[in-house]
């Protein structure tokens, strides 16, 4: 994780977005990592796999309490 956020230091000058990923409204809903690495666009769908041309999501496998 330390060199994914070095990374996203480096390449985005630390503008990143941090959010919880709601599956059900597939959607980021506000404290999640979502950055672009060489990317000029958000993806917002999960299903499409991603590369350093695309932008990186990380998000909890259980949102339950």
């Amino acid at each position: 994780m330390r060199e994914v956020f070095e990374r996203m230091a480096q390449e985005l000058g630390k503008k990143f977005r941090l959010g919880v990923y709601d599956p059900e409204k597939r959607q980021l809903m506000g404290v999640i990592v979502k950055i672009g690495l060489n990317s000029t666009g958000a993806i917002e769908d999960l299903d499409v796999p991603v590369d350093d041309e695309a932008d990186i999501v990380v998000y909890p496998m259980d949102l339950g309490g």
